[in-house]
């Protein structure tokens, strides 16, 4: 047989095993089936054949092809043949093996179980269960388990690369482990993501980087993929009916190729179709949502400006009514101040002439004695010969005619000092005997301080219906008559009003001369009310007094932080028979326990 016969029948073989090559590695990539993917294309079975000339034969057993042939020459080339086909079958082989399969990943709710691959399933590893399509049996362990996968999400653009620890129980889904799932960048409470993935190299793949050839007593070269065999055709008939299959098979492969690309095509241009109108409607809802925020954030700086707009109006409002009222004071302040001059004046040059008048019988240098009133605005009831229900005589005589020290401090004892306060009953104002505001400033220097003041006693007598001296007597007894004076507990101005009673003003609003004496008036008809005109029981509890108040607890305080506020045992006594007299009270009583404090009151 010639050498080129040889060669020809060599390569019509090898044509003929490269159709049946293209045929396996198709079937693969058309469809994903467990039993294919990341393996080689199935072997054909051993056949021999068998040359004309008898002197050569052609044998295949499980993939390899032996070349049995006498003379080196048609080893060479035969072996050189099958070697170049081997290297393309290789490579064949591995593009099967990278197909990507496009799935939606879900992830296991449940861990700690042991997979069919021999692995417990565990929410930190990389782990891949493949979807029944690929994994058709997942009660049993297969030639997949182990292998890697490589995997990206469409969405997040993420790739990873899982462990096959199985076969998921769905067709469409591939399930992970949470750490794989969330490596991707799905969202577990979404629970789905789009993905595409491809299976690692297989352990089974052909190496192509061997020789060629080796140099062995037996010449014989391995095909990885398909047999190869070479058979001598002795007739043109027999090579013009292989060329017609081999063109056949060849048209069969390109159409179903065709086929295949057009679907994909037809797929690929439906998803690019989808995504275009999924990023049409995205990016017009992202221009709406932009919109509403900038109309919102436009309203918002328009409510803002207007609520800053409005706020300096009302300030400025606000600073223009406070003006105004403070103009107001002013103007109000300064008539009083001159009404108060003019009344002043007047009231002088008539007390001036009233003075020439009268025979001034007091003794103004102590005040102790009153030899004789010559103007005395109490000229009805009397307390001289009366005798209350609880406290027996008052004890007033012509020196005291409001009674007598003990009859006043009814119950209060040193000797017995847990005995008890009992106010005489029976004392209204109308049997106090007084003498008017104007006599005492007559009669007696220590009034001087209260003589500006004339007008203010005059009106609020006039609002409240209490004696004139009665007020002006608060305010000698309590500040000499000033206005600036604080005392030890915080009582403020002419009347020392206590901080409670101030309606929340500070202390200097509080002790403002006219919101003094109209708050101390207020407060003393209220307590003279609230006692059923009782006016010895209201005057005690003007100065802190009640029922019951005894020796030890008027004079506990004392022993305290603050002396002056002790309850000042002499004040009945100095109120009734002293300062409503005209007299000078400070120096009357016996009790003086305010003394113990360096200040007489």
């Amino acid at each position: 047989m010639h050498l080129a016969t040889l060669v020809t029948l060599a390569a019509t073989a090898s044509t003929l095993a490269t159709a049946r090559l293209d045929r396996a590695s198709h079937s693969n990539r058309g469809r994903s089936h467990p039993s294919t993917l990341g393996k080689r294309a199935p072997a054909p079975e051993s056949f021999r054949y068998f040359a004309t000339d008898g002197g050569s034969t052609f044998d295949s057993h499980d993939g390899v092809v032996a070349l049995r042939k006498r003379g080196d020459e048609a080893r060479h080339l035969a072996r050189a043949d099958l070697a170049r086909r081997a290297r393309t079958a290789a490579k064949l082989g591995r593009r099967a093996d990278q197909t990507v399969h496009q799935s939606t990943a879900i992830y296991l709710s449940e861990t700690g179980w042991q997979s069919v691959c021999g692995e417990v399933i565990t929410d930190e590893a990389l782990i891949v269960l493949l979807p029944l399509s690929l994994y058709p049996d997942a009660g049993v362990a297969s030639s997949l388990c182990g292998q890697s996968v490589t995997v990206t999400a469409k969405s997040t653009g993420k790739t990873i690369t899982a462990t096959v620890y199985g076969g998921s129980d769905r067709d469409d889904y591939t399930t992970f482990s949470q750490a794989a799932y969330l490596a991707l960048g799905g969202d577990l409470d979404a629970g789905v993501l789009d993905v595409e993935f491809s299976l690692g190299a297989s352990s089974a793949e052909v190496k192509t980087d061997e020789p060629a050839a080796k140099p062995v007593a037996e010449p014989a070269v391995a095909a990885p993929v398909a047999a190869v065999a070479v058979a001598e055709v002795e007739t043109s008939e027999p090579k013009a009916e292989a060329k017609v299959e081999h063109k056949t098979e060849k048209k069969k492969g390109s159409s179903k190729n065709k086929a295949a690309k057009a679907a994909a095509n037809k797929a690929a241009e439906k998803k690019a179709a989808a995504d275009k109108a999924a990023s049409a409607a995205a990016a017009v809802a992202k221009e709406q949502a932009s919109a509403a925020d900038k109309q919102a954030a436009a309203d918002k700086q328009a409510a803002a400006d207007k609520a800053a707009a409005d706020k300096i109006w009302a300030d400025r409002e606000a600073a223009k009514a406070a003006k105004q009222a403070e103009e107001e004071e002013k103007q109000r302040k300064a008539d009083e101040e001159a009404k108060w001059a003019a009344d002043e004046a007047a009231k002088k040059a008539k007390e001036d002439q009233k003075q020439q008048q009268e025979k001034k019988v007091a003794d103004t240098s102590s005040g102790n004695k009153l030899a004789a009133v010559a103007d005395t605005s109490s000229k009805g009831k009397s307390l001289i010969g009366y005798h209350s229900s609880n406290c027996g005589s008052s004890g007033a005589t012509d020196e005291e005619p409001n009674g007598s020290l003990d009859w006043l401090n009814c119950g209060i004892s040193k000797s017995n000092p847990s005995s008890g306060w009992t106010p005489p009953a029976g004392v209204t104002l109308d049997r106090i005997t007084t003498v008017s505001f104007e006599h005492a400033l007559a009669t007696n220097s220590v009034w001087e301080p209260c003589r500006k003041w004339t007008d203010l006693f005059d009106t609020v007598a006039a609002e409240t219906g209490l004696p004139a001296i009665l007020l002006a007597s608060f305010a000698l007894q309590e500040s000499t008559c000033n206005p600036s004076v604080v005392g030890g507990g915080g009582e403020a101005g002419m009347f020392q009003i206590t901080h409670d009673k101030c309606g929340g003003r500070s202390t200097s609003d509080c002790a403002e001369p006219w919101y003094n004496a109209r708050t101390a008036a207020k407060y003393f008809k209220g307590e003279l009310d609230n006692s059923g005109g009782q006016f010895l029981k209201a005057l005690g509890a003007y100065n802190g007094w009640y029922e019951n108040l005894s020796y030890s607890g008027a004079t506990a305080a004392q022993w305290s932080g603050c002396c002056l506020c002790q309850n000042n045992l002499d004040y009945l006594y100095q109120m009734t028979n002293g300062w409503l007299m005209g007299r000078t009270g400070y120096e009357m009583g016996s009790y003086h326990n305010l003394k113990v404090c360096g200040h007489q009151d």
